[in-house]
């Protein structure tokens, strides 16, 4: 077997693996890994993830890339996982800040950026479970926000 089969074959393989485990993934990227993470930096950085968070606010930053990533992938507020993706924005927010504070990261910005819209694919991989399991089942799925009633 050549490199290039081997390499295709890890691909293919990394690829399914995602595909079967996207949802205990994400939800531990976004539940578990970066609670602790952000725990375990702001213990032993303390000092360079405060002066972060003055140099790089919220309200100028985090917001902004937030909706704009949200503009971007078409999820508006009355989008029904936008409190979610909102939510893992958030977060990804506040991870970056603290990782380019922790590391001494100069390009804060696009880091925010990134990781943004890693994190709203997440929220959005484990909102869409329940179509994933309806579409396996072969159920229709319904939601009592969305039904319109008739008397």
């Amino acid at each position: 077997m050549t490199e290039e089969e081997k390499k295709l074959k890890r691909a293919e393989y990394s690829k399914r693996y995602y595909e079967k485990n996207k949802i205990e993934i994400c939800t531990k990227l976004l539940n578990q890994y970066t609670y602790n993470s952000i725990e375990t930096m702001y213990a032993l950085h303390r000092k360079d993830i405060i002066s972060n968070l003055e140099k790089y606010p919220f309200e100028k930053y985090g917001e902004k890339i937030i909706k704009n990533q949200l503009r971007y992938m078409k999820i508006s507020q009355t989008h029904i996982s936008y409190d979610e993706c909102y939510d893992a924005g958030m977060m990804a927010y506040l991870y970056s800040v603290y990782r380019c504070a922790v590391k001494s990261y100069e390009n804060v910005v696009a880091y925010i950026k990134k990781l943004v819209r890693i994190f709203i694919t997440c929220a959005l991989n484990i909102y869409c479970d329940t179509k994933k399991i309806c579409r396996q089942n072969g159920f229709s799925e319904v939601r009592l926000d969305n039904c319109s009633y008739r008397y």
